[in-house]
């Protein structure tokens, strides 16, 4: 057997194999011979896991397979809850329902409302999940028990590990669930802007409309730096913006955050701007949501400028203040070389239609490391992939070639560099899932004219379908199907919605489908 380039393979399990064993092991990233959540257990006289299990799938994965699409399949074939278990069907939920549910972050009322979501019943499952909470919670008390009380599930690491490759050269492979241990505490609390009751996520359902109701305020458990976007912990609601998706652990003990759900009354938008000296730009802008409300309440925040090698941002970090009378603003953050930074800087300036003056908001030098605003970006044109910011045929890893609209390369920009010429590079991990380069890292062309953002920025009104079985689903998290257009279909939009480092297209029928400018075009 070979593959796509010819090169000769040992899949055994493609040649042989009709099912496929996998062992699901929660391990302790800090100490991998420990499990998480389990122990040494003097009744059942054994090592136990509360998490592990082991699953076996009626199907024959190739060379192009991920354990996300095995455990797809494994879902297929057991699409009923199996009961007494925490391990549900749904493989991948399930490790992140029983983090979530024991750290705070998803409540009964989240859980159900994932089931209503899916369009399936969870009502025992709040039961089974307090179940796991009790078990592990008293044998973690135990005398004889040694080690971390509790474990958050690292998310980032788990979604890599489901889109890797599923091990071909065997048909019973153990995989390492990580986990890390819970160091901090974060009291989060939910709002809207004109004091109004938080809406349902989705409406009284029978007789569960009561726990569908978000709860004003979670403590949650997580370990430093954890950032928390999972689903329904900060959900979309019709109507309402909400001023962050995610929450950050920091080594503050007394850590409290607050989600403002803004009224498109009181919504306001500031765009930062970053760009150098001439114009160009130097880094993504950045949007933060705020409001200004009837009485007179408004928010604020303060934006971290990136980190861009040899160059000098004209501010550290960006007060950004929601208290002008328009709907919108502008910042613009000036980066000068670092050489002549003693000199002068340039200074950012805010612009907005309720104001003629562009007052002055200089800060402070960047010397201090900021963290890099993630993009999602496509190839427009033949590029290369190189290992440092310095182009050559020696450090040059692969060519990308110019590709139709439905096949370009993808990356996600992580950082920003500076040649010894002093070119502008992006540092990218390559996110072409089913090609060989997927998960590389390097550094490409930062000109405009060789790349673009992967998914739309802005409504486009209507769009056609570029590909056959586009899916729409339920929710802005692609989570439940509901239909599959055809190529060529035109699409109305109502509106562009916001998802981590994409957007979705939230079309006049109600459903959602994913901005990713590879599957659909602006009519």
């Amino acid at each position: 057997m070979s593959d796509n380039l010819g090169n000769h393979t040992t899949d055994i399990v493609a040649d042989a194999a009709s099912t496929y064993t996998v062992n699901l092991h929660a391990v302790n990233e800090e100490n991998p011979s420990q499990t998480a959540f389990g122990g040494y257990s003097e009744y059942q006289g054994k090592d136990f896991g509360l998490l592990d299990q082991t699953i076996t799938v009626n199907f024959t994965p190739t060379s192009g397979t991920t354990y996300r699409e095995l455990f797809a399949e494994y879902l297929k074939e057991n699409p009923g809850i199996v009961a007494d278990q925490v391990l549900q069907s749904d493989i991948p939920l399930t490790f992140e329902a029983a983090s979530n549910y024991i750290n705070g972050i998803w409540d009964d009322a989240d859980v159900l409302a994932l089931g209503v979501e899916a369009g399936v019943s969870y009502q025992g499952y709040p039961g089974e999940l307090g179940n796991f909470v009790s078990e592990w919670t008293s044998f973690a008390a135990t005398d004889n028990y040694v080690g971390a009380k509790n474990f958050a599930l690292d998310s980032a690491k788990f979604n890599t590990l489901l889109d890797s490759k599923v091990d071909l050269t065997t048909t019973d492979t153990t995989l390492d669930i990580p986990f890390e241990p819970t160091t901090e505490k974060m009291t989060v609390n939910f709002k809207t802007s004109d004091g109004s009751t938080l809406p349902n996520y989705l409406g009284a359902v029978g007789n569960q409309g009561d726990y569908l109701v978000p709860r004003p305020s979670k403590t949650i458990q997580g370990y430093l730096h954890q950032t928390v976007d999972a689903d329904l912990f900060i959900p979309t609601f019709t109507g309402y913006t909400a001023d962050k998706s995610s929450v950050t652990f920091n080594a503050d003990d007394s850590q409290t955050e607050t989600v403002v759900y803004i009224t498109a009354a009181d919504l306001k938008t500031t765009t930062i701007h970053y760009q150098y000296a001439d114009g160009t730009t130097a880094a993504p802008d950045a949007v933060k949501y705020g409001y200004k409300n009837a009485t007179g309440e408004e928010s604020s925040s303060t934006v971290t400028a990136p980190t861009i090698t040899g160059f000098t941002a004209s501010q550290a970090s960006v007060p950004v203040n929601f208290d002008y009378a328009g709907k919108t603003a502008d910042i613009t953050v000036t980066y000068t070389k670092a050489a002549s930074s003693s000199a002068g800087n340039s200074a950012a300036t805010t612009d907005s239609s309720s104001t003629s003056s562009t007052p002055d908001v200089t800060g402070n030098t960047a010397d201090e490391k900021a963290p890099v605003q993630k993009e999602t970006i496509y190839a427009t044109k033949k590029l290369g992939l190189y290992r440092t910011p310095n182009f050559s045929k020696q450090t040059r890893e692969f060519y990308y070639a110019k590709r139709t609209r439905t096949n370009r390369p993808q990356f996600v920009v992580t950082g920003y560099a500076r040649s010894k010429q002093g070119r502008l590079r992006y540092k990218v991990v390559d996110v072409n899932h089913n090609r060989r380069t997927a998960g590389k890292v390097g550094y490409i062309t930062a000109n405009e004219a060789f790349t673009t953002a992967t998914y739309f920025q802005s409504n486009p009104k209507r769009v056609k379908v570029l590909r056959d079985g586009v899916k729409s689903y339920r929710q802005a998290s692609l989570k439940t199907v509901v239909h599959r257009y055809r190529q060529g279909q035109v699409l109305k939009v109502k509106k562009l919605v916001r998802y981590h480092l994409t957007t979705r297209l939230l079309l006049s029928n109600g459903e959602y489908v994913s901005a990713n400018k590879t599957l659909s075009i602006k009519q």
